[in-house]
């Protein structure tokens, strides 16, 4: 059985904190797959940005919070 990821958890603040991630991939299909996949998970509440270019990512970066990236 494969482990579970541990995921990082909220601060203690009356609610739960919404993670941003910021998923980057030239290729549009595995970009929005992965949004896809991410967007289905219940463990913690994700807010999730598409970036298909470095220089979409660096734009997102730029104008917003992002907790997590994933790029390859």
């Amino acid at each position: 059985m494969p482990s579970r990821p541990v995921l990082p958890q909220p601060k203690a603040k009356g609610a739960n904190r919404m993670f941003r991630l910021l998923i980057v991939d030239d290729e549009e299909f595995i970009t929005d797959s992965l949004a896809e996949v991410f967007g289905r998970m219940q463990a913690v509440e994700l807010d999730i940005c598409k970036a298909y270019s470095g220089r979409e990512a660096l734009a997102w970066l730029s104008s917003s919070r992002i907790d997590v990236v994933l790029t390859d």
